[in-house]
């Protein structure tokens, strides 16, 4: 499997004087939420997900949407995982 379509994570290495932005643009994501229900009729595993919301985390989203409606029910019937 070829690397060339890899999503790769830039640095920002702001200076440390640079001011505040007094109002910021806060960016919520859906595609864990969206993505999970639409292309793997939400039988994305937990492992699977984790990587990505740690790079999602890395560059500083304001929120992400996670939870589905079936979110307990599935982990339970059909991937035997622990919701907690």
């Amino acid at each position: 499997m070829s690397n060339e379509n890899a999503v790769k994570m830039t640095q920002m290495n702001y200076a440390p004087k640079r001011p505040k932005a007094e109002n910021p643009v806060k960016i919520e994501d859906l595609s864990l939420r969206d993505g999970h229900q639409s292309l793997f009729a939400t039988r994305g595993r937990t492992e699977d997900m984790l990587p990505v919301a740690e790079m999602m985390d890395e560059v500083g989203f304001w929120a992400m949407e996670v939870w589905g409606g079936a979110t307990f029910d599935t982990m339970h019937r059909f991937l035997n995982e622990d919701p907690w």
